[in-house]
């Protein structure tokens, strides 16, 4: 008698325990899946669109930082960029000479302007200048005459005479 009772008992704790070992399972493979799932929310590349939206995002609050000292062409759409190399910079140009690294330099058609976004407030601002003026460079371009392109035959014959030219001398 004893025998069937010890059986019995070890029956209904097979069921129960059973049971306890595959909720105890299933909650270990849901927490893994919630973790994987927020590894790879966590690691994943922005496209290249979001990059630019955050880019775009990142300008517009350095724009109204910069507003605040000075007005703004609003019918531009400015070049924005960090300094990485502020030495490099300092022994180009006089614009830079109080330059240090992570400064944003914002240039307009007209304007550039050198900024330190940690203290918000305006390092300098200059000219924009071309290297050469616009008119310059149209009136070179006008004064330069097309050549005349020759082939076939002709382009042989031409060969053949500067050929002998630099023989002769």
């Amino acid at each position: 008698m004893e025998q069937t009772t010890t059986n019995s008992k070890k029956t209904r704790k097979n069921p129960l325990v059973i049971g306890l070992m595959g909720l105890v399972a299933l909650l270990i493979s849901c927490l893994i899946v919630v973790s994987f799932g927020y590894y790879k929310e966590k690691t994943r590349k922005l496209t290249a669109q979001e990059v630019q939206e955050v880019q775009d995002k990142e300008i517009e609050i350095l724009l109204d930082q910069v507003k605040q000292h000075i007005l703004l062409p609003e019918d531009q759409e400015p070049s924005v960029a960090t300094i990485m190399d502020a030495q490099a910079l300092k022994n180009d140009s006089l614009f830079f000479q109080k330059a240090e690294d992570g400064f944003k330099v914002i240039i307009y058609s007209d304007r550039a302007i050198l900024f330190d976004p940690t203290k918000n407030i305006i390092i300098n601002v200059g000219p924009v200048q071309l290297q050469q003026p616009i008119e310059e460079l149209q009136s070179e371009t006008e004064q330069l005459q097309p050549t005349e392109t020759k082939t076939g035959e002709d382009a042989e014959e031409e060969i053949e005479k500067r050929e002998d030219e630099n023989l002769k001398q």
